[in-house]
């Protein structure tokens, strides 16, 4: 595996470029290549997104993972900052995009988004960003609390074979309305549930499983719909 340490300039954004890491497995590189998006919550070195990286380049994913400005400044900083404005999270994200289809320019991209990184990619499928899937780890279908707040108004213009991967306990996605929701999706849209697992995917601990077991679960569950729908 290599690792190449990359800037991406973006457009719209109060930075001009962001940084980004792609993982390449090399020879053993499987036809899709995997852009993967962070949460509000953390960056692209959290701990769960770098795991999640690592067993899906171990099954023979080459992988782009990127700041979006907001977490870029804060690494400049050092300072907490909000989330970035969706015009500036979509511009960042479609930069990553093309870089990442410049990489790779053979290979069909799958769209991985942790929470608000999935949506931001969401509305770009919808308004016709190409790829041949989107997976959603931990899909942010309302803000805790506020059920009714819900963000599935742009899942009848999704037409893409989607799998979303939710915990029994996330509260930003009660599953009765996910559920519901997915009714309306425009393409094939596939529900696997994680017993136990907060927005975060955190395991109660009486579980027993430890977090490098639950990425390698969940990058097999990304294997193993990526091989059946894309």
């Amino acid at each position: 595996m290599t690792t190449k340490h990359l800037r991406i300039p973006v457009e719209d954004a109060p930075v001009a470029d962001v940084a980004a890491l792609f993982d390449d497995p090399g020879e053993r590189r499987r036809p899709q290549a995997l852009l993967l998006a962070h949460g509000a919550g953390a960056d692209m070195h959290h701990a769960f997104l770098v795991g999640l990286t690592e067993s899906l380049v171990a099954l023979g994913y080459a992988v782009l993972r990127f700041q979006y400005p907001f977490t870029e400044l804060m690494s400049q900083t050092g300072k907490r900052r909000p989330a970035d404005r969706m015009p500036a999270l979509e511009s960042t994200h479609l930069a990553a995009h093309n870089r990442l289809r410049e990489l790779l320019p053979q290979s069909p991209q799958v769209l991985i988004g942790k929470s608000m990184g999935g949506r931001v990619g969401s509305h770009l499928v919808a308004r016709g960003l190409p790829c041949c899937g989107m997976a959603f780890v931990g899909y942010p279908l309302h803000p805790a609390g506020k059920p009714w707040m819900l963000r599935d108004g742009h899942f009848d213009q999704l037409y893409v074979p989607a799998l979303f991967l939710q915990g029994t306990r996330d509260k930003l996605a009660d599953l009765d309305l996910l559920r519901k929701s997915l009714e309306a999706f425009a393409g094939e849209a596939t529900l696997e549930v994680v017993e136990g697992a907060d927005h975060g995917f955190a395991l109660p601990k009486s579980m027993g499983i430890t977090p490098v077991e639950v990425h390698a679960d969940l990058a097999a569950r990304i294997h193993r719909w990526i091989e059946a729908e894309t």
